[in-house]
């Protein structure tokens, strides 16, 4: 009877809000009096606006109450102006000396709840902020860069390696973290950011390569479907069999209509970018960005600077616009299925050595050949000759459709790997 009453009873229990851990009642504890000494060190760095503002913007992150933040402008702003007395730096030295100390306590947190992993990285990068360079700390970043990327955390690797770039610029030049990158590259991929520009790329890494042993830059821009993540399935056996470094831009001058659930971008860039036409808008914006990215990817995880290249369908926009204005970069170009138009070559220059090779492949049952691929790519071929390549060829594969043709591709960048 025992039984069957407990059976009864239990179905109509209350649910009960999940009970915090010890961590984040540490944690809890511990905001209270960041908040506070925010609010204070505030009110000691008021002669510096720029720390003050900070320590407010600390205090509201650490859950400061609206009538605390309020009195303490108050105060401040009542107090008289004057040059700080030795006392009042000593005070202001000691505040920052325990909200950093407090933040590196949050850091140092055991066993944290998996959700809140990210939340206790991100005091740590509080805690550089107001003091930077701090070695124990930066040995912290290193180590769980590391212990993270064993385990293929990828957004955690992603956000550490983010902000490691921030605060250990040092350790990040100098290849410190190359290997967890890698580790996560092999595994997932990576997103190499732009720096001073919104735009993003996945960089796969090969299953052969090492900090001694690195891989040639192969770079892959998608069609109007704008299906990055599907490339980078369709193309991972390949470059772990191939061994090549790829690069997967998120561009915007491959699309048609722009849709901002495909990128990894604020939705208004987007936005921003989708009522421009190619010439004056799209491909301005993807060039900037992967000029950057390009050159971050090149000097970390490559053996030459120079690209191999190839593209489907709508890229061949920015793929032809590279060959005419960059053909130095390049080791061997292979659009596939491309679009070409003519102002790609505007403002364009010759190749200095007849460099680089370029096969162009087309399938005879392409449903947009005849209207549009098929004339594209003859007209390209007479424009890439007459900027003095020496080796242009339009490859035309009967029983083929609007591919991508990946394996005419190697095929094709195997003959061109060994050669200057």
């Amino acid at each position: 009877m025992r039984i069957a009453l407990v059976l009864l009873i239990l179905p109509i229990l209350p649910h009960l809000p999940a009970q915090k851990t010890e961590a984040e009642k540490a944690e809890k504890r511990h905001l209270r009096t960041l908040a506070i000494k925010c609010l204070q060190l505030a009110e000691a760095v008021a002669g510096n606006p720029t720390e003050s503002k900070r320590a407010f913007e600390f205090a509201t992150k650490f859950g400061a109450k609206e009538k605390q933040i309020d009195a303490t402008r108050a105060k401040i702003e009542s107090a008289e102006e004057s040059d700080p007395t030795e006392a009042q730096k000593k005070k202001a030295h000691r505040l920052r000396r325990d909200v950093v100390n407090a933040l590196d306590r949050l850091t140092k947190t055991r066993r944290p709840p998996p959700s809140a992993i990210r939340r206790f990285d991100d005091y740590m990068f509080d805690a550089f902020v107001l003091d930077p360079g701090n070695q124990k700390r930066l040995a912290l970043l290193r180590k769980r860069v590391e212990s993270a990327a064993r385990k293929g955390d990828l957004d955690r690797v992603q956000h550490l390696l983010g902000n490691a770039k921030v605060h250990d610029s040092e350790g990040a030049d100098s290849g410190r973290y190359l290997a967890a990158a890698a580790t996560i590259g092999k595994k997932h991929h990576l997103i190499v950011n732009a720096r001073n520009h919104p735009l993003q790329a996945m960089v796969l890494i090969p299953k052969k390569w090492t900090p001694k042993a690195k891989a040639p830059v192969l770079v892959y821009i998608d069609g109007a479907g704008c299906r990055f993540e599907e490339a980078a399935k369709v193309y991972r056996p390949i470059i772990d069999k191939e061994n090549y470094v790829l690069v997967i831009p998120y561009t915007f001058s491959n699309g048609n209509e722009l849709e901002a659930s495909r990128y990894p971008y604020d939705p208004k860039i987007v936005q921003q970018y989708a009522a421009n036409n190619y010439r004056q808008g799209r491909i301005r914006w993807d060039v900037e960005g992967l000029d950057d990215v390009l050159a971050q990817v090149t000097a970390d995880y490559a053996t030459d600077d120079r690209l191999f290249w190839t593209c489907w369908s709508g890229g061949g926009m920015l793929t032809y616009w590279w060959i005419h204005h960059r053909p130095e970069t390049l080791r061997a170009v292979a659009p596939a299925s491309p679009n070409y138009w003519s102002w790609c070559k505007e403002g364009g220059k010759a190749s200095k050595d007849g460099h680089p090779p370029v096969r162009i492949f087309t399938g005879s049952e392409d449903s947009a050949g005849q209207a549009r691929i098929f004339p594209q790519s003859d007209e390209a071929v007479v424009e890439l000759k007459k900027m003095k390549l020496k080796d242009v060829e339009r490859v035309h594969l009967p029983g083929r459709g609007h591919d991508r043709f990946e394996r005419e591709v190697m095929d094709f960048f195997r003959t061109r790997r060994n050669k200057k």
